[in-house]
């Protein structure tokens, strides 16, 4: 049977879980909504229009008088019931969506960085929009709208069979074939869906590339390239749009033939019954308007499990989404004490994935209050270390600590909180300048921000944009310059006040001068605290305590600068290269 293949129940169930808490309202709703518009809007209405067509033909007044105040009574009192039902369970929907919306936004924020790294943000953001508002679908009409085929059908078939047991035969039968075909397209339908769905999430990334990558694409003349790949996947869906209203097609055509068939099957079967005298024509009517009930229970069940396959296929890349395992958070122990070094790496090995071995039995200490550099060629993995100082990655093998307790002993929050980043590439989020800085320490008084931005060098720029702290920055900060963005940065820095500095190469991608104001806002901020610098410009770590040098994964050197120049190894090597390169 096809309906052993139907796909989607475990997904279902799953939609039908968020309503939960509100089940018995929801249920309430859509069933006394359904009972009232099938009942009272339907099947009643069949046997008052057979009062009616037999008042007319046999001209009674008095039955036809009171078949109409029946009408006129029953269309009042079931509209009023389900104007009310309807509201009740459109509100559960509402609430429901509203907690699904949250739950996705709150595990999105709680996915380990690693998750974010490895899938498009396009893709994600199609998941969280399109898909998951499709599961709005099953609540306000794929499960209503079963109910209500179900109950107006049933209750059209008990009608007919009290009315005549042959006429109800022919048209549930052929009703039964309607719905057999329906969930034989029903997995068809799901697998194209399925495609569409992922099309849907290409397209997607392709959006947000153009907005992220605008200036790239403007300046290498991508607009062609591009366009021609966004029309690529937009004629891919396009076709299989096609594809499945050619299937469509096809069912409706079935559909309408086999309805066509009940409906005249019942016109002749009643009129050569009311012919011979053994029924009235209000009966013949009243058959009619019950058959297009029957006929509508299983064209509706059937059409109702291939749309439902459409918005399943949504559904499940929306749970995808909320499967993905969150950032751990270990239990806080606090029976180990603070050591000399305020970080200290042993024999750590890293790899992402499956892929090669990033950190090889990787060893440093940073002592506290001291500054510590670390130099190399790219992809040596110096960003990684940052990145698993901040509880973004776990590493493979060996032990980290962090003031003296192993980093696992703390839950993220608290590892966090003693650590202050200042990347590259600084992000800031739409809003003023004082909001952004307010991250850093979002209870700090107005006073608190200033102080921050005066000891980052920021104050007097700040001071000469259009609306002062107030001003708005725009996306990603676009209306300041890099440099006035990296101060902003430092400014949070200095408000969250944290005893470990971790900076990755805050100032490789500025101008000179936007380079000079901002290592002067660093030098203040790396004042009186322990700090980890990763830097390609090596002339702005000459005055570290101490410099690791990375390569493949291992240190390979260590020791001052004036060391390491003496040692001649690659330190010397990888300085001689620059300054060489900034002579030419």
């Amino acid at each position: 049977m096809c309906m052993k293949k139907f796909k989607g129940i475990n997904e279902l169930r799953r939609i039908m879980s968020f309503m939960r808490p509100r089940m018995l309202k929801y249920s309430i709703g859509v069933i006394g909504n359904n009972l009232s518009a099938a009942l009272g809007l339907n099947i009643v209405m069949a046997f008052i229009y057979k009062d009616m067509v037999n008042s007319a033909v046999n001209r009674d007044i008095t039955l036809l008088v009171k078949s109409i105040i029946i009408a006129l009574v029953t269309l009042t009192i079931a509209s009023f019931i389900c104007t009310s039902l309807t509201y009740m369970y459109n509100k559960c929907i509402r609430y429901t969506m509203t907690e699904i919306r949250q739950k996705t936004f709150f595990h999105m924020e709680c996915l380990p960085i690693n998750q974010f790294e490895r899938r498009h943000s396009g893709d994600t953001l199609s998941r969280m929009t399109n898909d998951l508002n499709n599961i709005e679908y099953i609540y306000a009409d794929g499960i209503s709208g079963m109910l209500y085929a179900i109950i107006v059908g049933v209750s059209a078939a008990i009608s007919m069979f009290a009315l005549n047991w042959k006429i109800a035969l022919y048209t549930i039968g052929l009703g039964i074939i309607t719905f057999y075909i329906n969930t034989c397209f029903a997995n068809s339908f799901r697998n194209i869906n399925d495609k569409i769905q992922q099309g849907y999430g290409k397209m997607t990334e392709l959006i947000s590339d153009l907005f992220s990558g605008i200036q790239l694409i403007k300046l290498f003349h991508l607009e062609d390239l591009i366009l021609k790949k966004y029309n690529k996947s937009n004629d891919n869906i396009k076709d299989l749009i096609v594809v499945r209203t050619r299937k469509y097609a096809v069912l409706d055509s079935i559909n309408s033939i086999i309805g066509g068939l009940s409906f005249i099957g019942i016109v002749i079967i009643g009129g050569m019954m009311a012919l011979k005298k053994n029924t009235d024509f209000g009966t013949v009517m009243a058959f009619i308007k019950l058959q297009g009930n029957i006929s509508f229970m299983f064209f509706q069940a059937g059409s109702l499990i291939t749309e439902f396959q459409r918005v399943l296929a949504g559904a499940s890349r929306l749970f995808e989404l909320l499967d993905e395992p969150i950032e751990s958070q270990i239990e806080n122990m606090h029976s180990q004490s603070i050591g000399s070094n305020a970080i200290e790496m042993r024999n750590v090995v890293f790899q992402y994935s499956s892929e090669k071995v990033v950190l090889n039995n990787f060893n440093i200490s940073v002592p506290i209050n001291q500054k510590v550099a670390l130099v190399g060629s790219s992809g040596c993995g110096k960003s990684t270390i940052i990145k698993i100082l901040l509880g973004f990655y776990t590493v493979n093998n060996g032990s980290i600590e962090v003031c003296g307790k192993s980093i696992n002993s703390y839950t993220l929050p608290e590892l966090r909180n003693l650590m202050s980043y200042v990347p590259q590439d600084t992000y800031l989020f739409d809003g003023t300048i004082e909001e952004n800085i307010r991250y850093g320490k979002r209870n700090a008084s107005q006073q608190d921000v200033i102080e921050a931005a005066i000891a980052a060098n920021a104050h007097e720029f700040i001071l000469n944009q259009p609306e002062g702290y107030n001003t708005q920055i725009g996306e990603r900060g676009a209306r300041l310059s890099g440099g006035q963005r990296q101060r902003i940065a430092i400014a949070r820095a200095f408000l969250k006040n944290a005893p470990i500095l971790l900076l990755d190469e805050a100032t490789s991608s500025l101008d000179s001068e936007s380079e000079n104001q901002v290592q002067i806002a660093l030098e203040s901020l790396m004042r009186g605290r322990t700090v980890i610098v990763i830097a390609h410009r090596l002339s702005t770590i000459e005055n570290a305590d101490k410099i690791y040098v990375v390569a493949k994964g291992k240190i390979v050197e260590c020791g001052k600068h004036e060391e390491l120049i003496n040692n001649g190894g690659l330190y010397k090597k990888l300085h001689e290269l620059q300054f060489k390169n900034i002579a030419v």
